[in-house]
């Protein structure tokens, strides 16, 4: 099995996914091996990947939820009603939006217009202003995010990420430190997209779910190769030994792997994949 993050590894500068990239990984699939997208991303965001790589097994959510490659719910990590409404009172407290992603949609309790209007504000600030309105409609303007949801309303639905955005610079660091006092039994990552905090269940993380699944289809773990880019890919890095970054990642997973590719924009993945093929073609 090949296990690979979407977003600085798999996917280019442009956030696209290159052909090759999806010849070699086809090569591997038709050669027996099972692809695995392990990903932060939503299943609808991810779908811009398994649309074009059939077959692909679905490791979304930083390790919430799994699906099989015929989108059949194999695993999902819930968080707790309670934990849920103390990030409510957290984020009324601090006067910020959050969004609770779960397994069909994100709902965010706060209005389309005014999440937009501090949206707006948070992207002028750190990107390109012209940009801010195509940024926003990109991340935040599909139709699986539903606006203006009640509390209780949230707390009907399976949710498997908390996601407290455009935190007031002046208060991140109180809030980053409130929320690993808070929330000290679950997995924190900090500040990967404008200022936010992205949380899950303590069991939810890339490594232990694609561990999971080895064990669900009796795979060993010297067949699996993980690659990836950023500190939620360092749970992977620590379970599996083949274990790969890209030139481009962050320094701790750097620091993590057992071994150092390409970068995302010059094929990284594709030439990994076309080698394990070749491997296994030699070994056979």
């Amino acid at each position: 099995m090949i296990v690979s993050d979407c977003d600085g590894t798999l996917l280019n500068d442009n956030s696209e996914i290159d052909d090759e990239t999806i010849l070699a990984v086809e090569r591997f699939q038709k050669a027996g091996g099972i692809f695995m997208l392990a990903t932060g991303r939503n299943r609808w965001d991810a779908a811009y990947v398994t649309d074009k790589i059939r077959n692909c097994v679905l490791n979304c959510n930083d390790g919430a939820v799994l699906f099989d490659e015929d989108g059949k719910e194999l695993m999902i990590h819930e968080i707790g009603k309670d934990k849920i409404r103390v990030m409510d009172d957290l984020c009324v407290h601090y006067g910020f939006p959050i969004i609770y992603h779960g397994i069909n949609a994100s709902y965010i309790t706060w209005e389309l217009k005014d999440f937009k209007e501090r949206a707006i504000r948070q992207i002028r600030s750190t990107y390109t202003p012209a940009m801010a309105e195509d940024i926003f409609d990109w991340v935040y303007g599909s139709s699986h995010h539903r606006y203006g949801m009640d509390t209780s309303a949230v707390l009907s639905e399976n949710i498997i990420r908390m996601e407290p955005v455009f935190i007031p610079e002046a208060e991140y660091g109180l809030v980053c430190d409130e929320c690993k006092k808070i929330f000290r039994d679950m997995n924190i990552y900090i500040g990967s997209f404008l200022d936010n905090i992205e949380i899950t269940a303590k069991e939810s993380d890339k490594g232990r779910t694609a561990w999971e699944y080895c064990r669900l289809k009796g795979i060993k773990e010297e067949e699996v190769v993980v690659i990836g880019d950023s500190i939620n890919d360092i749970s992977m890095f620590r379970l599996f030994e083949n274990s790969y970054c890209v030139k481009n990642g962050q320094q701790e997973a750097q620091k993590a792997a057992k071994h150092i590719i390409g970068s995302n924009d010059d094929l990284c993945v594709a030439k990994l994949v076309h080698k394990v093929c070749d491997e296994n073609d030699q070994n056979v």
